[in-house]
């Protein structure tokens, strides 16, 4: 083997290390600047699917279909979230509004993956 080779060897065997020992690189922040998800605004089909599945996932009384595309159906789903969570006495108190602002966006992001940190508006 060349020295070139077990050199990468190495490094990728620390990189492997390092990512099961910390986590993937990238995941630990949600985004400040993504977009609100709702009626007028400018609807992302990554952002809309993230806000579906956190619908889906969570003790909220509702199911939507996960297609990116936002429409009445995921309008209702937020605001069934967003019931739900205040029914919870969890706090923020959440607008029952079918929008997924930052607010709303911190909390239906514990009920989805690090992948959907970048599409869903957060105070984080």
């Amino acid at each position: 083997m060349s020295i070139t080779r077990a050199v990468r060897r190495t490094a990728v065997t620390g990189a492997a290390l390092v990512c099961a020992v910390t986590g993937p690189v990238g995941t630990a922040g949600a985004s400040t600047t993504a977009g609100w998800i709702g009626y007028g605004y400018a609807n992302t089909g990554n952002g809309v699917r993230c806000v579906q599945e956190a619908v889906n996932n969570s003790p909220a009384p509702a199911h939507v279909t996960v297609d990116g595309a936002f429409g009445s159906q995921t309008y209702s789903g937020i605001k069934s979230f967003q019931q739900w969570w205040n029914h919870t006495g969890y706090s923020p108190h959440l607008s029952v509004d079918g929008v997924v602002g930052p607010q709303t966006g911190d909390q239906m992001l514990g009920y989805v993956g690090a992948g959907c940190y970048l599409y869903v508006p957060s105070t984080d």
